[in-house]
């Protein structure tokens, strides 16, 4: 047991199943979201950053129900398609400067409108649960995902819950064990 002390990081168990609360540093942006872990608050500006009344930022405003002869793109990813990674005017973000060149690339023969659905700290695994319980009701013809950096380091320790489970021993004293 001492060995495993001293050389092993600490986990609390009730604090990462969320029976313990935790010190929340995203508590000022975000609010929590059983889909995809969490999502942007509306009320959040920072310079040059707005989330609009769907919760999607750096997004114009947008209705839920899409136009005739309308190309709505979907942007899912991590903190650099949001733009918060270094805090990008909206205008200076990629998703937002994509629908401007294909604007531009259609001469107002086509709508051009995009929902910018990423977030900082978002992996693949919060987008898809973004993308099926809330993007789908959007009506999108073109998503576009960009992830790397999140995922490699989530992937990395997301067996680690697996290490947590409960096993019956018949064989020793008849006791739940921890292995």
């Amino acid at each position: 047991e001492i060995g495993i002390r001293l050389f092993k990081p600490h986990l609390d168990l009730y604090e990462v199943t969320g029976r313990k609360p935790s010190q929340n540093p995203m508590e000022s942006w975000a609010v929590a979201d059983p889909f995809c872990a969490y999502m942007s608050k509306t009320s959040r500006h920072e310079i040059g950053k707005t989330v609009n009344s769907h919760g999607f930022i750096s997004t114009p405003e947008l209705k839920m129900k899409k136009e005739k002869n309308t190309i709505r793109l979907v942007f899912l990813g991590e903190s650099s398609t949001a733009g918060t990674g270094v805090n990008l005017h909206d205008s200076a973000t990629w998703p937002w400067r994509t629908a401007q060149k294909l604007k531009k690339a259609t001469d107002g023969n086509v709508k051009i409108e995009f929902i910018n659905a990423a977030l900082g700290g978002y992996t693949s695994f919060e987008s898809y649960g973004k993308l099926w319980s809330r993007l789908i009701y959007y009506e999108p013809d073109i998503v576009i995902v960009n992830h790397g950096w999140n995922d490699m380091y989530y992937f990395e320790y997301a067996d680690s819950p697996f290490t947590w489970r409960n096993k019956f021993d018949f064989k020793k004293s008849g006791k739940f064990t921890l292995i």
